[in-house]
């Protein structure tokens, strides 16, 4: 056990790190010899700073590198985007050739539905048209369908699609 009086409570240490309790627990006894000897160490030089930054950087990398997101997972992004996108596109009333006017609503919902139920199909066509380019702390993937190249980057579990690029 330590002893209160084998350890200097020194109340300009306290001040200097806006410590208000009192020197006599184990646990500040302990918090406050730490405390001293970072008080009674030499400023560091900016050699100090660059260890602290690899450090961060380090860090930052092995972040990266966990959350880099797997093909799967960009498989269901760019189903579920391309699903939205034919919805969008394709299934909405005036897409409905003006003769079936009377049945719009119904052909919507049915366009709508078809989608949802092809989703295995989409999925399908979407990995067979992708290719991964693994940068270990991020990918870039890289899918063609009918003739539209969409290059998304995946990285820290999320993804980012760049604009499309017009069919050639």
């Amino acid at each position: 056990m330590i002893r209160k009086s084998s350890i200097p409570c020194s109340a300009s240490v306290l001040a200097r790190w806006n410590i208000k309790f009192k020197c006599t627990t184990a646990y500040s006894v302990i918090f406050i010899k730490a405390m001293m000897k970072l008080d009674s160490a030499p400023s560091q030089s900016s050699s100090g700073y660059v260890g602290k930054g690899v450090i961060l950087l380090t860090i930052l990398a092995g972040t990266m590198a966990f959350t880099n997101p797997q093909r799967e997972e960009y498989i269901n992004y760019a189903s579920d985007q391309l699903s939205s996108e034919i919805k969008k596109s394709i299934c909405k009333e005036s897409q409905v050739p003006e003769f079936l006017k009377g049945f719009s609503s119904a052909l919507v919902n049915t366009c709508n539905t078809l989608v949802v139920n092809q989703r295995h199909l989409i999925k399908d066509t979407v990995d067979k048209s992708t290719t991964r380019q693994n940068a270990i702390l991020f990918s870039v993937y890289t899918t063609e369908i009918a003739g539209y190249k969409y290059q998304t980057l995946g990285g820290f579990g999320n993804f980012l699609t760049f604009p499309t690029k017009e069919p050639n």
